[in-house]
């Protein structure tokens, strides 16, 4: 049994605390219809929820709140006489305390508090330690993660949300796919969308797949995100693309955003890099064992801005563009060695005009050297193998710098 109660009397004051000693606070007890049950990771997915179901002689909503030093509590406000109670935020390795309440009306509640015992995670999850914590420059809400498990070639996905006290307060275990499912995603209806190449999983909190959508003619890859209109937008592959160097003909990946309608299950859109950047251009030296052929640009985000459709794409082994709905290029932000013509054959437009000077405070060039990037300066430095370019609202962008030359 992964759960006891208790006593009322023991934990008057609790209940009253978290009740604001509203007037009519009853034993859950006195509204059940049989015994209520709790079932810990009842998905085998994420081992810091449960799902508590009740069944009551009249009806009503529901509410919890997992006690501890940072609480969790959610309020639903769907009124029913069957319930299935959503718990998530539990501390792991712990004897959980978790106030349940049941709400007939005003003046009609009832409460108890159980004790919902977690295991410990997994040896490889790290520990969290919290360095600095601005609360001023943070919003409310838990950290998410996405942590990758080598596993003899493969990446599995552990995704963790941790709060301000360092503690993970919730995992997702996707391991079971056995391979890397990427990006964990929240949907607007409280969801998680995960990509497994062709695969495309909807997954709620407590680990259940709710849907499972298969691709034809592309796979997703890196990072995805839902349009206004309800379609996904992700960096992915597309069946059959190639490029010609001058090593030969290739097949190419990680070269394409696509716009997905998962109602039609089908691609809708695509913005095909190859037609905009220099696919023949290498900048990393070989040792670096990365596949430059196939994988020449290996795009790792993508973002939109509302204002106009335009895209703002990063490209671990090339660089960050802008290009606009339409797949115009508007421009590169990228070290300037290397750049020649666009096209899947290289025999497309000039890019030189489209790269971006890098300039100083007071808006004067940087050297050729630091335009080329074959050096830097104390304030300025090109983004090498960088992931995560986005528009912010200032009309600036962030983007983390791996630093890769």
């Amino acid at each position: 049994m992964n759960y006891r109660r208790i006593s009322l009397f023991a934990c008057a004051w609790l209940m009253l605390f978290l009740t604001s000693c509203k007037k009519g606070v009853q034993p859950l007890d006195n509204v059940l219809k049989g015994e209520l049950s709790v079932k810990v990771n009842p998905y085998d997915k994420s081992p810091l929820t449960a799902e508590v179901s009740l069944i009551s002689d009249k009806k009503g909503t529901t509410s919890y709140t997992v006690l501890g030093s940072i609480p969790v509590s959610h309020n639903f406000s769907t009124s029913a006489y069957n319930h299935n109670i959503p718990i998530v935020g539990l501390y792991p390795d712990t004897e959980n305390k978790v106030s349940i309440e049941y709400k007939v009306s005003e003046t009609e509640i009832y409460v108890d508090t159980l004790i919902i015992t977690t295991d410990p995670l997994p040896e490889f999850i790290p520990d969290i330690e919290v360095v600095k914590a601005d609360r001023s420059r943070m919003e409310d809400g838990f950290h998410l993660v996405e942590q990758l498990i080598a596993n003899n070639g493969k990446f599995l996905t552990f995704t963790l949300m941790y709060d301000d006290n360092g503690d993970i307060r919730w995992m997702m275990d996707m391991s079971s796919f056995g391979q890397i499912t990427y990006t964990s995603y929240r949907l607007k209806n409280g969801n998680w969308l995960y990509l497994s190449w062709i695969d495309m999983y909807e997954v709620n909190d407590l680990g259940k797949v709710v849907s499972k959508e298969q691709m034809w003619n592309y796979a997703g890859d890196h990072d995805l995100m839902e349009l206004e209109n309800g379609n996904i937008l992700m960096g992915g592959s597309k069946k059959d693309a190639f490029i010609v160097r001058p090593q030969g003909r290739f097949n190419s990946r990680f070269d394409f955003v696509v716009e997905w309608d998962r109602r039609q299950n089908k691609g809708v859109k695509e913005w095909d890099l190859r037609k905009v950047l220099d696919v023949d251009r290498t900048v990393y030296p070989a040792d670096y064992s990365l596949d430059f052929n196939s994988d020449w640009y290996h795009i790792n985000s993508v973002d939109v801005d509302e204002k106009d459709g335009s895209l703002l794409i990063s490209g671990r082994n090339q660089g960050v563009l802008k290009v606009d709905a339409n797949n115009n290029l508007k421009y590169i932000l990228a070290p300037h060695k290397g750049w020649n013509r666009a096209g899947f054959d290289g025999n497309g437009m000039d890019l030189k005009p489209y790269l971006l000077t890098a300039v100083d405070a007071q808006g004067n060039a940087y050297p050729s050297s630091v335009q080329q990037g074959t050096s830097g300066v104390d304030d300025f430095e090109w983004p090498t193998g960088q992931h995560s370019a986005t528009f912010l609202d200032n009309g600036n962008i962030l983007l983390f710098d791996n630093g890769l030359m």
